[in-house]
């Protein structure tokens, strides 16, 4: 068994989620209250090797059609959709695929067995919920701004992601890419 894998649990979504067409969730123990006492822990060392290595990866791929934004979260267009911009309150159906800048994948939406290969997530103001927990804090700065039919390249520094949570599967102070669509919203 490899790290990642022994440290997930399957969530249990409540029947009125189910009946919006949300797939369970897989998310890595551990993580939801790390994160939050680990965001501040960051040196600013840390923040700017994320920077550097987020930076080498957007050159190595040629990537020029980025913003930064004043937190450090990268965001990189894809496509943009023609739709409303999500809505508070309102649930999403998004598909994404989570990994590493070394291009290995952690995780993905198509892997979790629902058939459109997407969850669901709860839109708050300023925070974006999945199975009934805050999201993290990379997603809570991006995913609200998006539109249905947007696709983008979320390129989180560390202390934007998993931080410094040593439980989680994911390696300590580890910058991740995630690519997100938004298919709906309901």
């Amino acid at each position: 068994m490899n790290r990642t894998s022994s440290f997930r649990r399957r969530l249990l979504l409540p029947a009125f989620l189910l009946a919006l067409g949300a797939a369970p969730v897989v998310l890595l123990s551990g993580c939801e209250t790390e994160i939050e006492k680990n965001t501040d822990k960051h040196t600013a060392e840390q923040k700017a090797k994320d920077d550097e290595a987020i930076r080498t990866y957007l050159t190595a791929n040629n990537i020029t059609n980025f913003t930064r934004t004043e937190t450090g979260l990268y965001i990189v267009p894809v496509t943009e959709g023609a739709s409303e911009q999500l809505a508070v309150g309102k649930t999403a159906q998004v598909k994404y695929i989570g990994g590493y800048l070394n291009k290995t994948k952690f995780e993905s939406s198509v892997d979790n067995g629902s058939p459109c290969g997407c969850i669901t997530v709860v839109i708050g103001t300023n925070q974006v919920l999945i199975g009934g927990r805050p999201a993290v804090e990379g997603w809570n700065q991006s995913i609200p701004k998006m539109k249905v039919g947007d696709r983008k390249i979320l390129l989180i520094p560390s202390y934007l992601g998993y931080g410094t949570c040593t439980t989680c599967g994911v390696p300590p102070d580890t910058p991740l890419v995630f690519d997100v669509e938004v298919l709906s919203q309901r």
